[in-house]
């Protein structure tokens, strides 16, 4: 393969796990959790901060769902995907709208597929990991019902 084509590879590659990411965001933020649901496999880990990691697919959507129910409505802004090998590295801001105005979080996540399957495709997310500080949307949360 010469150089060119293996850029090229590359840059679909990138290309489709950006389109990946955008789209996850886009599901949580449409609570379509079924769809946010359908990348990761049916023994994927998750794991937010430094709470235990959920494991398999169920487990995940109910998690995602039960917290975007917590905390204001929520808008994924995808700052950064970066593809090295079967690894995402993402960052992202996190809006949560607020009594006081729209309330912005920094979020990077780390995302492992499976070996040798593109990102895009469904049921292809093994490992996610979310590192963020989720106390300002729980704040907020909390300002918007008293």
């Amino acid at each position: 393969m010469t150089g060119t084509a293996a850029a090229g590879l590359e840059a679909d590659a990138q290309e489709a796990a950006e389109r990946m990411v955008r789209d996850l965001c886009e599901a949580v933020d449409a609570h379509d959790f079924d769809r946010f649901g359908a990348y990761f496999t049916d023994t994927a880990s998750y794991r937010f901060g430094n709470a235990e990691p959920l494991r398999g697919r169920a487990a995940i959507v109910a998690a995602t769902a039960g917290a975007v129910a917590a905390i204001p409505p929520v808008r994924h802004r995808v700052d950064q995907v970066v593809r090295h090998g079967d690894q995402l590295f993402c960052r992202f801001t996190i809006e949560v709208a607020a009594p006081a105005g729209t309330v912005a979080m920094p979020c990077v996540t780390v995302v492992e597929l499976a070996p040798g399957r593109p990102a895009g495709e469904d049921a292809v997310i093994v490992d996610y990991r979310v590192h963020m500080d989720i106390a300002p949307a729980l704040e907020a949360a909390e300002a918007a019902r008293v």
